[in-house]
C-alpha cells in the first residue's frame, strides 16, 4: 500500500498555516529552556504574547520567527541589542529548534488527511471521478475533486519518473509544500550538488522521450508540461544553491529565486488578499499599493515586499482610465522597488521577470 499526500491534504495544511499565521513565539533570551520545556509555544495567541512581552521576552509573528532565524541584525533588533551579543546567537538558536518542533507538528497534522492508495488505486483515481470523490468524502461535482485529479495525474508521472531516483531525492521532492522541501533541503545540503542536478535533468529527458506513450496512457498534455516546469523549478533551486555555497542562506535564496517572495512564510492578510483578487485592475492596484504599505510596516521580508511591489505594478498595467502620466510615475516606482530588492545578482529570476 502506497500513501500519497494528495490535493485535499495540501489544502488542509494551507488552511493551518493561515490558522498559525497570527499566532506568535515567546522567550527569555538569556536562558535556554529546560528538557521539555516549550518556550515558544504556537499554542499562545498574539494578545497574550504581547501582553506578556515586556516580562519574558520578544513578540514574534509566524513569518517574523522564520526571518529571525536567518537574520541576526533583525533579531538584534527585536531584542533591543547588538547583533553581535551572545544572547542572539541563543536565542536563534532556540528559534530553529521551535521552527522544527512546528514542522513536524505540520507534517504530523498533514498525515492525518492522507488517502492511502494502491498502485491499482492511483491510476483509477486519475480516470474515475466518482471513485475518487468517495475516498475524499466529497460529492463528484465538487470543483476540488477535478483539481485534486489532476495533482494525482500528475502525481503518477512523478512516481514514474522517480523510479530510478536516490532515496533522499524521492524524499525531497516527495515534501508536501515548498516550503517543506525548503526545510528538508537545508537539513540534508548534501542534496545540493551537480548529481542532484544531473538526476533531475535526466528526469526531464525520460519524460520528454516518454511523451507519447504517456499520453496514451491517459496523462494529458498539460499534466506533462505541469511536471515539467516543476521540474526545471528543482532543477533551478539545486544549481543556484550550489552555485552560492550550498548554505542555508544559499537554499532560501534560491528558493525565493525560483519561486518568488511569495514563497516565504507570509501572514493571513496577505494570503487572503492573494486568493480573493477584485475584477478591476485599479481595485487591485489600490489594494496591492496598500498591501506594500502594510508590509513595510510590519517590516515583512524583503523578498516578501518584493513580490508585493511587483503584484502592485503588474496591476497598474492594466487601468487604463485616469491620468496616464500618473500611473505610469506609479507602475515604475513599483517596479523600481521590486527590483531594488530582486536583483540580477541574488535574484536573477525574480529579476528577469519583474
Amino acid at each position: 500500500m502506497m500513501c500519497f499526500f494528495d490535493w485535499f491534504k495540501k489544502q488542509n495544511q494551507q488552511q493551518q498555516t493561515r490558522k498559525n499565521d497570527n499566532r506568535t513565539a515567546r522567550a527569555k533570551p538569556e536562558k535556554m529552556p529546560s528538557e521539555g520545556a516549550t518556550p515558544l509555544s504556537s499554542a499562545q495567541t498574539q494578545a497574550d504574547t504581547e501582553e506578556q512581552a515586556p516580562q519574558q521576552g520578544i513578540s514574534l509573528t509566524a513569518a517574523e520567527l522564520r526571518r529571525a532565524t536567518e537574520d541576526r541584525e533583525f533579531l538584534a533588533d527585536k531584542m533591543h541589542t547588538t547583533p553581535d551579543d551572545p544572547a542572539v546567537t541563543r536565542m536563534q538558536a532556540q528559534l530553529r529548534q521551535i521552527l522544527q518542533q512546528e514542522a513536524e507538528q505540520q507534517e504530523s497534522a498533514g498525515k492525518q488527511q492522507e488517502i492511502s492508495l494502491t498502485a491499482a488505486e492511483l491510476r483509477r483515481a486519475t480516470e474515475d471521478r466518482e471513485f475518487l470523490a468517495t475516498k475524499l468524502g466529497m460529492s463528484p461535482d465538487d470543483p476540488k475533486v477535478a483539481e485534486a485529479q489532476t495533482q494525482l495525474r500528475q502525481i503518477l508521472l512523478q512516481q514514474m519518473l522517480l523510479q530510478e531516483a536516490s532515496a533522499a531525492l524521492q524524499e525531497w521532492m516527495g515534501q508536501s509544500s515548498y516550503q517543506n522541501q525548503q526545510i528538508y533541503l537545508e537539513q540534508h545540503p548534501t542534496l545540493v550538488s551537480t548529481t542532484t542536478e544531473d538526476e533531475l535533468r535526466m528526469m526531464i529527458d525520460k519524460a520528454l522521450q516518454q511523451r507519447p506513450h504517456l499520453i496514451q496512457q491517459g496523462l494529458s498534455e498539460q499534466d506533462i508540461q505541469d511536471t515539467l516546469e516543476s521540474i526545471r523549478n528543482y532543477v533551478c533551486v539545486i544549481a543556484y544553491a550550489y552555485a552560492h555555497g550550498g548554505s542555508t542562506e544559499a537554499i532560501r535564496d534560491a528558493y525565493v529565486n525560483a519561486m518568488g517572495g511569495f514563497h516565504l512564510e507570509i501572514p493571513s492578510w496577505l494570503a487572503e488578499l492573494r486568493a480573493n483578487q477584485p475584477p478591476s485592475p485599479e481595485q487591485q492596484a489600490h489594494l496591492w499599493a496598500t498591501a506594500l504599505a502594510r508590509a513595510e510596516q510590519e517590516r515583512l521580508a524583503a523578498p516578501i515586499r518584493a513580490a508585493i511591489a511587483a503584484e502592485w505594478g503588474s496591476a497598474l498595467d492594466g487601468v487604463l482610465t485616469g491620468d496616464q502620466a500618473s500611473i505610469r510615475e506609479q507602475r515604475i516606482a513599483a517596479l523600481t522597488y521590486a527590483g531594488a530588492i530582486y536583483t540580477q545578482d541574488r535574484y536573477p529570476w525574480q529579476w528577469a521577470a519583474t
